[in-house]
């Protein structure tokens, strides 16, 4: 997933590397980019790139999404949790392995612009977070060069597991990446209706509780019991203290 990608030569590029490593099905998330220049670049890609998925937002574009990858060379707030892509690589083969043999949900790699790299809303939504190790002089790569790297190491991963057969994975119960984000929209609406925390501390308090579940690796029933918490969260926060006291009331009337 390339979000906000601004240079046709690179989405081109970006179509090209995903075909030489396996990388699946190419999406652009609010793109303004020359097309005829991304179909110049894409060379004997062309298939990839025709048929990318374009869609306005990062949340829209993860529908059908298992786990969420986000990748960074930024650090500060919201980033202490990044790891090493090679570090990484291992379980994203696994789950596009489960993925294509199993029925699994696909891992999602996701992709900033090539000048500022993703947002900290961008990486709210994202469960895992890479890095690429680069030189202390100058970090930033080009936007086709992190894919390629990124893909180039899952490829190397998938190829271990696939000489080992005993390290095949079975089908993983990840819920719809997008099923997952609703669900925490409900939560943080019932968390702040509760007075659970004030709206300066909102933002800094999801991105930690959306690290939580995203670790978690919810299945589509946990997300039900999570979105039927949130509910009971905010029907509690409303009417529904007093009308659970008046129920407990009676009860104990009852039992004197």
């Amino acid at each position: 997933m390339l979000v906000r990608p601004r240079g046709g030569l690179n989405v081109g590029s970006v179509a090209r590397v995903a075909k030489n490593l396996a990388g699946g099905e190419l999406c652009i998330v609010a793109g303004e980019y020359d097309a005829a220049q991304a179909k110049l670049l894409s060379v004997h890609a062309e298939d990839v790139l025709a048929a990318r998925r374009e869609v306005a937002t990062l949340e829209e574009a993860l529908t059908g999404a298992g786990v969420v990858i986000g990748t960074t060379a930024r650090s500060g707030a919201y980033r202490d949790r990044t790891r090493d892509v090679r570090e990484l690589a291992g379980e994203i083969g696994r789950a596009c392995i489960a993925a294509e043999a199993a029925g699994g949900l696909p891992p999602a790699l996701v992709f900033g612009p090539e000048d500022t790299g993703l947002t900290n809303d961008d990486i709210a939504r994202c469960h895992e977070l890479v890095y690429i190790p680069t030189g202390p002089d100058y970090g930033s790569l080009n936007l086709s060069h992190a894919v390629a790297i990124v893909l180039y190491e899952v490829m190397r991963a998938r190829i271990g597991i696939a000489e080992r057969p005993e390290d095949r994975p079975r089908a993983w119960g990840v819920a719809d990446a997008a099923s997952l984000e609703d669900a925490l929209l409900d939560f943080e609406r019932g968390l702040r209706a509760i007075g659970f925390f004030e709206d300066e501390t909102a933002a800094h308090m999801m991105q930690s509780i959306r690290a939580i579940f995203g670790r978690a690796r919810l299945d589509e029933r946990d997300v039900r019991i999570l979105r039927g918490i949130a509910g009971q969260i905010d029907w509690f926060a409303g009417e529904g203290h007093l009308v659970l006291a008046a129920k407990r009331g009676g009860r104990s009337s009852r039992e004197k």
